[in-house]
Protein backbone atom coordinates (compact mmCIF):
# COMPACT_ATOMS: atom_id res chain seq x y z
CA UNK A 1 0.00 0.00 0.00
CA UNK A 2 1.23 3.41 -0.96
CA UNK A 3 1.91 5.80 2.42
CA UNK A 4 0.68 9.53 0.65
CA UNK A 5 4.16 11.62 2.37
CA UNK A 6 3.50 15.20 3.40
CA UNK A 7 4.59 17.07 0.06
CA UNK A 8 2.16 15.00 -1.65
CA UNK A 9 -0.65 15.81 0.67
CA UNK A 10 -0.21 19.19 0.28
CA UNK A 11 -0.44 19.21 -3.53
CA UNK A 12 -4.12 16.99 -2.90
CA UNK A 13 -4.92 19.91 -0.23
CA UNK A 14 -3.79 22.72 -3.26
CA UNK A 15 -5.77 20.95 -5.63
CA UNK A 16 -9.13 20.75 -4.01
CA UNK A 17 -8.86 24.03 -2.68
CA UNK A 18 -8.05 25.56 -5.93
CA UNK A 19 -10.60 23.60 -7.54
CA UNK A 20 -13.67 24.76 -4.63
CA UNK A 21 -12.18 28.20 -4.98
CA UNK A 22 -12.84 28.34 -8.89
CA UNK A 23 -15.98 26.99 -8.43
CA UNK A 24 -17.04 29.54 -5.90
CA UNK A 25 -15.50 32.18 -7.64
CA UNK A 26 -17.28 31.03 -11.03
CA UNK A 27 -21.05 30.61 -8.84
CA UNK A 28 -20.28 34.21 -7.49
CA UNK A 29 -19.69 36.00 -11.38
CA UNK A 30 -23.07 34.07 -12.55
CA UNK A 31 -24.47 35.07 -9.31
CA UNK A 32 -23.43 38.81 -9.58
CA UNK A 33 -25.13 39.26 -12.84
CA UNK A 34 -28.53 39.33 -11.86
CA UNK A 35 -30.12 37.17 -14.13
CA UNK A 36 -33.89 37.62 -14.22
CA UNK A 37 -35.92 34.35 -13.17
CA UNK A 38 -36.42 31.13 -14.56
CA UNK A 39 -40.43 30.01 -14.47
CA UNK A 40 -40.00 27.37 -11.79
CA UNK A 41 -37.75 29.82 -9.80
CA UNK A 42 -40.65 32.55 -9.91
CA UNK A 43 -43.51 29.70 -8.72
CA UNK A 44 -41.73 29.34 -6.11
CA UNK A 45 -40.91 32.87 -5.40
CA UNK A 46 -45.08 33.05 -4.77
CA UNK A 47 -44.92 30.36 -2.88
CA UNK A 48 -42.72 31.80 -0.24
CA UNK A 49 -44.04 35.09 -1.21
CA UNK A 50 -47.52 34.76 -0.69
CA UNK A 51 -47.17 32.23 2.55
CA UNK A 52 -46.28 32.51 6.20
CA UNK A 53 -43.29 30.21 7.63
CA UNK A 54 -45.86 27.37 8.89
CA UNK A 55 -48.02 27.62 5.56
CA UNK A 56 -44.48 26.44 3.97
CA UNK A 57 -45.29 22.68 5.04
CA UNK A 58 -47.97 22.05 2.95
CA UNK A 59 -47.97 21.27 -0.39
CA UNK A 60 -47.05 24.06 -2.64
CA UNK A 61 -49.11 25.43 -5.52
CA UNK A 62 -47.99 25.64 -9.16
CA UNK A 63 -46.90 21.89 -8.77
CA UNK A 64 -44.05 22.90 -7.01
CA UNK A 65 -42.05 20.87 -4.28
CA UNK A 66 -39.13 21.84 -2.12
CA UNK A 67 -37.38 20.83 0.92
CA UNK A 68 -38.98 22.44 4.13
CA UNK A 69 -35.35 24.02 5.32
CA UNK A 70 -34.76 25.52 1.54
CA UNK A 71 -37.82 26.87 1.80
CA UNK A 72 -37.90 28.58 5.02
CA UNK A 73 -33.65 29.71 4.03
CA UNK A 74 -35.21 31.43 0.99
CA UNK A 75 -38.31 32.60 3.06
CA UNK A 76 -35.21 34.38 5.63
CA UNK A 77 -33.62 35.85 2.87
CA UNK A 78 -36.69 37.24 1.22
CA UNK A 79 -37.45 38.69 4.92
CA UNK A 80 -33.54 39.90 5.23
CA UNK A 81 -32.99 41.26 1.55
CA UNK A 82 -36.19 41.79 0.46
CA UNK A 83 -38.19 39.91 -2.94
CA UNK A 84 -35.49 40.04 -5.66
CA UNK A 85 -33.25 38.02 -8.00
CA UNK A 86 -30.40 37.98 -5.13
CA UNK A 87 -32.34 37.36 -2.11
CA UNK A 88 -34.43 34.56 -3.67
CA UNK A 89 -31.22 32.84 -4.99
CA UNK A 90 -28.71 33.59 -2.10
CA UNK A 91 -29.91 30.24 -0.31
CA UNK A 92 -28.69 28.31 -3.45
CA UNK A 93 -25.68 30.21 -4.07
CA UNK A 94 -24.59 29.71 -0.52
CA UNK A 95 -24.80 25.47 -0.47
CA UNK A 96 -23.32 25.38 -3.76
CA UNK A 97 -20.09 26.86 -2.16
CA UNK A 98 -20.47 25.05 0.99
CA UNK A 99 -21.51 21.75 0.35
CA UNK A 100 -17.56 21.00 -2.27
CA UNK A 101 -15.76 21.86 0.76
CA UNK A 102 -18.32 19.99 2.93
CA UNK A 103 -18.19 17.20 0.95
CA UNK A 104 -14.06 17.43 0.53
CA UNK A 105 -13.60 17.56 4.14
CA UNK A 106 -16.16 14.45 5.01
CA UNK A 107 -14.52 12.46 1.94
CA UNK A 108 -10.81 12.97 3.86
CA UNK A 109 -12.02 11.62 6.29
CA UNK A 110 -13.76 8.72 5.34
CA UNK A 111 -11.43 7.51 1.95
CA UNK A 112 -8.37 9.97 2.87
CA UNK A 113 -7.06 12.86 1.43
CA UNK A 114 -6.14 11.38 -2.19
CA UNK A 115 -9.41 9.54 -2.97
CA UNK A 116 -11.38 12.82 -1.81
Amino acid sequence: MHQVGFEERRVYGLVAGGAILLGAILRLLIFSEGASLWTDEVMLALNVGRRGWMALVNPLDYGQAAPVLYLWSVKLAAAVGGMNEYSLRFPALLAGILLPVALWRIGRGIVGRPAA
